[in-house]
């Protein structure tokens, strides 16, 4: 099966969506501050996206594909990469914020390790939604496509 764009798209934003909610809600449960949560959760937010667009800018100068595909390897480098920086950019911001380390710290392991469960969790849900989903064999290739046209 190969997801169509629009799956995609409404994939990356209901995760974006899901994990905000689930960070700010660790956030409260573990600070009781509406209000730190909040801040916690919009500088981490802006900051991650703002690193993840620097990663694929980065990357896409990088020649580790192959005519246009990602290799497993590159897929990897990039993955390690934004979960190294958004563990540190948690840890940052939770520690500027809470003023503790012990607190940083924990909350940040909390919200990394949740993450992850949420994660799994998300994936298997949208794999039973057959929404913008089309069998390989529907899917033209670019030498059918060349061909055609």
């Amino acid at each position: 099966m190969i997801d169509t764009h629009a799956r995609t798209l409404a994939k990356s934003i209901t995760f974006r969506i899901q994990t905000t909610i689930m960070h700010w809600a660790i956030t409260y449960l573990f600070t009781g501050s509406s209000h730190t949560a909040t801040k916690m959760v919009l500088i981490i937010t802006t900051v991650n996206m703002l690193i993840y667009w620097l990663e694929e800018r980065w990357f896409a100068n990088k020649n580790y594909g192959w005519m246009g595909t990602e290799l497993r390897r590159r897929s990897l480098i990039k993955a390690v990469i934004y979960k190294l920086a958004s563990l540190i950019t948690s840890f940052t911001v939770g520690l500027i914020v809470l003023g503790n380390l012990e607190s940083a710290t924990l909350l940040t392991l909390y919200k990394h390790i949740t993450a992850l469960v949420d994660y799994y969790v998300f994936e298997r849900v949208w794999n039973l939604i057959p929404w913008g989903r089309h069998p390989e064999s529907q899917i033209l290739t670019s030498e059918a496509e060349a061909k055609i046209f």
